[in-house]
């Protein structure tokens, strides 16, 4: 059921494993470490189905509410065949 798919997921850490699952073309990653000037790596550690990870959108609350939670968003342009398992690093620049 896609009621069942994880379509985001919240952490305190700079860095991490995540799977974008099937057929899900996105997924949020919420972390208090993205900010302006932040940058995002992917890296994939799978096959990924020739698709190209890349950094969707990146919301880091300087305009919203103080319910906003910063967050960057992974994306792929079409459904894959099977989950896609990524590492990704947040680093904060100066």
């Amino acid at each position: 059921s896609s009621s069942l798919l994880s379509t985001s997921i919240a952490t305190n850490a700079t860095a991490g494993e995540s799977v974008l699952i099937s057929p899900n073309t996105d997924l949020v990653i919420e972390s208090p470490h993205v900010t302006p000037t932040s940058l995002v790596y992917l890296t994939p550690t799978g096959n990924t189905d020739n698709k190209v990870l890349f950094v969707k959108s990146k919301n880091t609350c300087q305009d919203s509410s103080s319910n906003c939670q910063p967050s960057f968003t992974v994306g792929i342009d079409t459904p894959s065949s099977s989950d896609i398992s990524f590492n990704w690093w947040i680093i904060g620049l100066k």
